[in-house]
């Protein structure tokens, strides 16, 4: 494969290593069969000593959240544009090798360790770090569109725009931002293409949940299966989390709700499930935020795969992550090849 397809921020990161952590240490980026996602890294310690580790680029970590999907498989590189001392430490608490754009960094295993902490970000990144229009709440709707349907990728962004339920303008930006960044190539004017849909997924995932999912309420039940005899269709809402997981794997019994809903909660649904108000209850009602058709074969009162699989990620639930894991493996790897 060649170098190019190689993630620059991958290549950055590596080089600010090399020369941060000083004489006899060095980071060589190794592609993979796999495509641009599919890249690995290898770190050389003095006396021969090696560790090569599968990279995962999450561009922005600002808290600490964010570190529990790469925290699930610690045998993973985190490469990210800036990591904070603070966060550096809680890369470290939890096993998580990872650097950054500025040299920071910690990585321990083939024999060695290396932990280097407390320098700033780049003049670039200072520079830049509010520009990233993708990662907006309304950018995220825009993102959510293309990586759900892959047609709109080939529409004209009035149509993405009436999709995301955002401005025009807000469309304009947000692909400008992708392109900007090496996620996205402009064919012709009406042929986008997605360069690392998955690296799209994964930082799509980390974000929704801070900063696109509103809850409407809690509530709660007191017979757990009440769902089971509900059509919610009739109330304009879709089943999330992991009702919706069950019906797509048949490999999850639910034990909690999540009811995504245009508008507010709906009283006939309360009445129908005889739910009762409960701050700390099992059933959440959030406000739906697009209305994009899922694929071929998803049950009807069920909502995207990718908004089900990005809300069993941040559950933080072992038996929810391994079903997202099925979720993504059957649905969204068909999604977005």
């Amino acid at each position: 494969m060649p170098a190019a397809t190689i993630d620059p921020i991958i290549q950055q990161a590596a080089q600010a290593f090399t020369e941060s952590a000083g004489a006899g240490v060095s980071a060589i980026v190794h592609p993979g069969p796999g495509g641009p996602q599919d890249v690995s890294m290898q770190i050389d310690f003095p006396g021969g000593a090696s560790l090569r580790l599968p990279v995962a680029v999450v561009p922005t970590i600002d808290r600490h959240s964010r570190l529990d999907p790469v925290a699930q498989d610690k045998e993973v590189l985190l490469v990210s544009t800036y990591l904070s001392a603070e966060m550096l430490g809680r890369c470290r608490e939890l096993g998580i090798a990872a650097m950054d754009l500025s040299g920071n960094a910690y990585v321990k295993g083939g024999g060695g360790i290396v932990f280097i902490s407390g320098h700033p970000r780049t003049r670039a990144q200072a520079k830049g770090r509010h520009k990233a229009k993708a990662w907006t709440a309304k950018g995220l709707q825009v993102v959510f569109a293309l990586l759900a349907d892959t047609r709109l990728l080939q529409a004209t962004y009035r149509s993405i725009a009436e999709a995301s339920k955002v401005s025009l303008g807000t469309v304009q930006q947000v692909v400008s931002d992708l392109i900007a960044r090496g996620m996205a190539v402009r064919l012709d004017d009406l042929h986008l293409t997605l360069v690392s849909p998955d690296r799209l997924i994964d930082e799509w995932t980390m974000l929704y949940p801070a900063r696109l999912r509103h809850s409407l309420g809690r509530f709660s039940a007191a017979n757990p299966e009440w769902w089971k005899t509900i059509d919610i269709r009739h109330s304009g809402c879709q089943w999330g989390g992991e009702i919706a997981a069950a019906k797509l794997t048949g490999y999850l019994k639910p034990a909690t709700a999540t009811i995504h809903c245009h508008g507010a909660v709906p009283k006939s649904l309360i009445a129908q499930g005889r739910l009762r108000k409960d701050d700390a209850g099992p059933i959440e009602f959030v406000a739906a935020f697009a209305d994009i058709p899922a694929p071929e074969g998803i049950p009807p009162d069920v909502v995207h795969p990718l908004l089900v699989y990005a809300e069993l990620m941040a559950s933080g639930d072992s038996r929810n992550i391994e079903t997202a894991r099925l979720i993504r493996d059957q649905y969204l790897a068909a999604q977005n090849p």
